[in-house]
């Protein structure tokens, strides 16, 4: 498998996707930071929200699967990971009902799946 080091730019280009949709969502309540850190498992990114102190920190992944990268990659992975955000209440709510977790993750990333198709 072919793997790419992300790049500085890469990362603006990350932080600029998040902050367009950040706004298009109207997620203005939440306070959210990213980093440029190595995530073990391959994902091009990931985000931990905290739905009590409504705060989220992004980290862009330093390497990715080759297959991953195209024209805007960087600016569509910002986009998703602001989906999450947008759907953390809904899976912090959610939890506390008679669900198991890997069903309210799976579920929650065919959701942010399918509004990046719509919002395309």
């Amino acid at each position: 498998m072919k793997y790419h080091k992300t790049t500085k730019k890469e990362f603006r280009e990350f932080k600029r996707g998040m902050e367009a949709w950040y706004n298009k969502l109207k997620l203005h309540s939440w306070n959210i930071t990213a980093s440029h850190d190595d995530i073990q498992d391959g994902v091009c990114a990931s985000i931990y929200t905290d739905t009590k102190t409504m705060s989220a920190h992004a980290t862009f992944n330093t390497i990715v699967c080759g297959e991953a990268v195209y024209d805007g990659w960087a600016y569509d992975t910002g986009k998703h990971e602001m989906l999450h955000v947008l759907l953390a209440r809904l899976g912090d709510i959610a939890s506390q009902r008679w669900v198991t977790e890997r069903e309210l993750v799976e579920e929650e990333e065919r959701v942010v799946l399918a509004l990046e198709r719509a919002l395309n």
